[in-house]
């Protein structure tokens, strides 16, 4: 439940899911875990208002959870028994220029950061399962940190530096004129579920960034292509 009496979104769409599905418990308890009110985000409701803001904006930062590309798809999708609303209300509420989208986003990512810095490797195995088992058939393409997190490879445990580290070793490092860039790739286990590891620097003498996907059937070129088109995502944001 939300800080915040008043709204029982996340508890609603809790009820929509089985006990089975993890990862959707993990997305809507680290969401039903925000200190937030439309005082202190500002965000209040006008008297008027059928739908409280702070319910629409819950609902929007779950869009993306449930393959809802924007306010026109909400409609027939499985959200939409939660709160009946047309488009229109989500339209209303993200075109507001007098909200503070900037303060509002702030104050989300640092409860968010608070809440999984501790937890990632935990949630990134549940996202994966639960990315894997959409019946729409969908995929996991995400930035990984060069952490301590271990992988499966070549029947060995190791972490992403040690996985680059053998590539170097082996002269697996490639370059690619069209992204100019150094990069690598390569098949690996993460907790169970099978995953391609791709890894990218600008130069030489740069750091690596590590992409992580559930599409076997990528190549870099691909994932990098598909996950630079987040910024679209950000802005709608």
């Amino acid at each position: 439940m939300l800080q915040n009496k008043s709204t029982t979104i996340v508890s609603e769409v809790k009820g929509f899911f089985t006990s089975t599905e993890k990862a959707t418990n993990v997305i809507l308890n680290i969401l039903s875990s925000l200190t937030l009110s439309e005082k202190q985000i500002g965000l209040q409701s006008k008297n008027n208002n059928e739908y409280k803001n702070i319910n629409k904006l819950l609902l929007v930062l779950l869009f993306p959870f449930f393959d809802i590309k924007d306010a026109w798809q909400y409609g027939k999708s499985s959200l939409f028994p939660v709160l009946g609303c047309g488009k229109d209300v989500f339209y209303r509420l993200l075109n507001d220029n007098f909200i503070a989208w900037r303060k509002i986003s702030f104050k989300i990512s640092m409860q968010l950061i608070g809440r999984t810095s501790t937890k990632s490797n935990e949630t990134g195995t549940a996202l994966g399962k639960f990315i894997k088992s959409r019946r729409i058939g969908c995929h996991l393409l995400g930035m990984a940190k060069m952490g301590k997190t271990r992988y499966l490879f070549n029947d060995k445990k190791l972490t992403a530096k040690e996985i680059i580290d053998y590539h170097r070793k082996t002269k697996k490092l490639k370059r690619s004129k069209q992204l100019a860039c150094y990069y690598s790739q390569a098949m690996a286990d993460f907790n169970g579920i099978p995953v391609k590891l791709f890894f990218c620097k600008t130069s030489r003498r740069g750091k690596w960034h590590l992409l992580l996907a559930t599409d076997l059937k990528l190549n870099f070129e691909q994932a990098r292509k598909i996950y630079s088109t987040r910024w679209s995502i950000e802005v709608f944001f």
